[in-house]
């Protein structure tokens, strides 16, 4: 029995393959999950934004009513302060106090339901869902199938992995796109005008100092930009990560030990890559 190697063989090395069928298993069914819960996720948005705002309704009630209960004790002893006022300057103070008690600002806590709802309904957010939605759950289930088929080292498992990888790396290069120049501009803008007006409670909540604003303003300013850096590396992180793993799976699945471990045995049972 002959042990020279004919030319033009090539070793299969079917473990790699099946190592990227196994990963792509796993990721697609990560991915598809994440797509259902967050389909199922925007379909009960508008009932948990209702109750988010009644909750709000409530805390904010709860909270004016204790303030109130509040002012109109800290109103009783001043009056009886004033029965014991014997100056007038005394007498001012008291009355400096009395109209402060009177003008005080109401309760406030950020309105964020508005700002989640606002985001959700902006068109551009929904336009780019549907195109996530549409592009995304189509090539996960094709890279479902082939990760089953590599695991079973079928040969057209290869060329699906193949199209899929290079589909989804186009995908990814699209979406990263508009989410930096387009998404994350937006959302920071929204986050940003939310913080201002954060800033402005908070401001009147102190006395309404013009000093106390404008640093209250300033801080509001730089989380908005950090959010904004935050949000728009989290997108490329994102979609570089999923990149290189497709531009890995490329270079493994087209490795000739990879073809060779894929070719058809009826066709070419020596494992011989033409």
């Amino acid at each position: 029995m002959s042990n020279v190697i004919e030319p033009g063989y090539v070793v299969p090395t079917p473990q790699p393959v099946k190592t990227v069928g196994l990963l792509n298993v796993v990721f697609a069914s990560l991915l598809l999950m994440l797509s259902l819960v967050s389909i199922v996720s925007n379909l009960m948005m508008p009932w948990s934004l209702k109750v988010m705002q009644a909750q709000q309704r409530q805390t904010i009630e709860s909270l004016q009513a204790k303030a109130d209960a509040g002012a109109r004790q800290a109103l009783e002893d001043l009056k009886e302060e004033e029965k014991t006022a014997t100056t007038a300057e005394q007498k001012a103070q008291i009355k400096v106090r009395r109209t402060r008690l009177q003008n005080r600002p109401k309760p406030f806590i950020p309105d964020t339901t508005s700002m989640v709802m606002n985001i959700a309904r902006h068109p551009l957010v929904r336009k780019y869902q549907r195109i996530d939605y549409a592009t995304g759950i189509p090539l996960n289930l094709a890279l479902l199938a082939s990760g089953i088929a590599l695991l079973r080292l079928k040969r057209w498992g290869r060329s699906l992995a193949n199209g899929v990888a290079v589909l989804k790396i186009l995908r990814a290069v699209g979406l990263m796109i508009v989410a930096v120049l387009l998404i994350s501009p937006m959302l920071t803008k929204m986050i940003g005008g939310a913080f201002d007006e954060i800033g402005r409670q908070t401001a009147a909540q102190q006395g309404g100092n013009p000093a106390n604003a404008a640093k209250v303003q300033q801080i509001m300013r730089w989380m908005t930009r950090i959010m904004g850096a935050v949000m728009t590396g989290f997108y490329v992180i994102y979609f570089l990560v999923a990149m290189i793993y497709h531009a890995v799976l490329l270079f493994v699945l087209n490795k000739p030990g990879a073809r060779a471990a894929l070719v058809a045995q009826p066709a070419n049972p020596g494992g011989i890559v033409s």
